[in-house]
């Protein structure tokens, strides 16, 4: 084992492989990485668009403080093998400092990022998580707990992977396990559930019955891609605001997330990754959404629509339209984004699971403070599901 000390990289020599494991803090050193990590993302089938550096690098720049970045990549005989793009988030709560290891997308400013996780080259997930954590586990006295998610093809976070200097293995805590609705398309589509039929039937009569001219306008990139964000932004906070339904946050109540938003789809765009569909009826946006795509996968990500349209189930047709799109482009699975809802599971029942771990710091203090902020957090998410249900009745 080789360590340098101005700029750490961990050489693991084997019989087989050389696998080099290096940890970057700077915006600019990921900036470099950005051709080979987009390499390393497109070799991966059903890519996760969240992973990709169109994506995260903007995060990064917006919402990472100086200093706070901490970005593992694990190299194999000199190729990129993975990244793991975490940060470090400090918070205080009166005299309480919390100090936790996050994905970026994670912590303030998350609510678009629905799975951040781990890039890895198919095959060598285990062997990247392995040694990515280890390098992690080196720094305990910098972190109270760190938080990661794993998608479904990675199985579970393994507590010999933190086992090193200052950490014992074993204490690793399941958090939450988030579903995701797919629908396979690689056949085409052709809506299984009759109330889901009957929902896109009502749609076009009434929309036809209207008397008012309607389309569905695509756009991919430039100015017309701009022009569809925002109005999707907008109409997304008017369906945030709507009453006497199930309630919906609004994502971009501040403005830093609307700029992230824009700056970070037409980044995608460039890459051919993204699209919106605006709904325009009577000659005005009436609904949108956005859709992102990855090597095979539709991801359906945010959406808005106005109240006023709310009898012509817009968002529903928009999907509908969305799902055609991908079989057209021969994906083989659109992603219904997080959430087995009913609305959802009218689409398809077979979900996709994420799991989020927690792994504590073997400090007392460290657990202590986390055990208070797991037993509020708790709390807090009890009551605002009860609120989310009673604005609705």
């Amino acid at each position: 084992m080789i360590v340098t000390a101005t700029r750490p990289v961990v050489t693991v020599r084997t019989a087989r492989p050389t696998l080099e494991v290096e940890r970057l803090h700077d915006i600019r050193e990921l900036e470099q990485l950005r051709t080979p990590w987009a390499r390393l993302w497109e070799a991966t089938d059903g890519a996760n668009p969240f992973l990709h550096p169109a994506w995260l690098l903007p995060w990064a720049k917006r919402f990472v403080p100086d200093g706070r970045l901490d970005v593992v990549i694990v190299r194999r005989d000199g190729e990129l093998d993975g990244v793991i793009p975490l940060w470090h988030w400090t918070r205080r709560y009166g005299p309480v400092r919390l100090r936790t290891v996050q994905a970026l997308g994670t912590g303030p400013h998350c609510s678009l990022t629905e799975m951040p996780g781990v890039l890895a080259a198919p095959g060598s997930e285990r062997t990247v998580l392995r040694n990515a954590m280890g390098a992690i586990a080196t720094g305990t006295g910098s972190w109270d707990w760190i938080e990661l998610s794993l998608g479904q093809d990675q199985g579970w976070f393994e507590p010999e992977w933190m086992a090193g200097p200052g950490h014992t293995a074993g204490a690793v805590l399941h958090k939450a396990a988030r579903p995701f609705v797919l629908l396979d398309v690689r056949d085409g589509f052709a809506p299984a559930k009759r109330n889901l039929r009957e929902s896109l039937r009502r749609s076009r009569n009434r929309l036809k019955r209207s008397g008012m001219p309607w389309e569905i306008e695509v756009a991919t990139d430039g100015q017309a891609l701009r022009d569809a964000v925002w109005t999707i932004i907008d109409l997304h906070g008017k369906r945030a605001a709507m009453h006497g339904r199930l309630t919906h946050p609004d994502y971009f109540a501040d403005r830093a997330d609307a700029d992230f938003a824009l700056e970070a789809i037409c980044a995608m765009a460039a890459a051919g990754m993204v699209e919106t569909r605006v709904l325009v009826h009577a000659g005005r946006p009436v609904a949108g959404v956005v859709a992102l795509h990855g090597n095979g996968c539709t991801f359906v990500s945010f959406s808005g629509m106005d109240p006023q349209a709310w009898e012509y189930s817009p968002t529903t047709l928009l999907v509908a339209d969305v799902v055609q799109g991908a079989v057209d482009r021969g994906d083989h699975t659109v992603n219904l984004s997080s959430g087995a809802s009913v609305a959802k599971l009218r689409w398809s029942e077979r979900l996709q699971v994420r799991h989020d771990f927690v792994v504590p710091s073997p400090a007392p203090r460290s657990r202590l403070k986390l055990a208070a902020f797991w037993a509020a957090r708790s709390a807090y998410s009890v009551r605002r599901e009860h609120q989310r249900f009673d604005s609705a009745s």
